[in-house]
């Protein structure tokens, strides 16, 4: 009873590595403190993103400002 319980467990794990993927290492990192890790290195990701993001809209911005002052200019010269 103890094996086939065993083989059970063993037989889940293996569905599992084959649906999530095997360790990233050899010792000792479960699954969990893995997509523990993961998380954290999206969330930092997804942090860098959000700053380009604002960052490229202020550069945008200014360009748009200065853009429309220099159509401003030639407006005025040809008027």
């Amino acid at each position: 009873m103890v094996g086939g319980g065993m083989n059970e467990l063993k037989d889940r794990v293996t569905h599992m590595e084959e649906i999530v993927g095997t360790p990233q290492s050899g010792d000792a990192n479960s699954l969990v403190a893995q997509v523990e890790l993961q998380e954290i290195e999206i969330r930092g990701v997804q942090g860098e993103l959000r700053d380009f993001i604002r960052d490229y809209a202020e550069q945008m911005n200014a360009l748009r400002a200065e853009l429309m002052v220099s159509v401003d200019k030639v407006a005025e010269s040809v008027a």
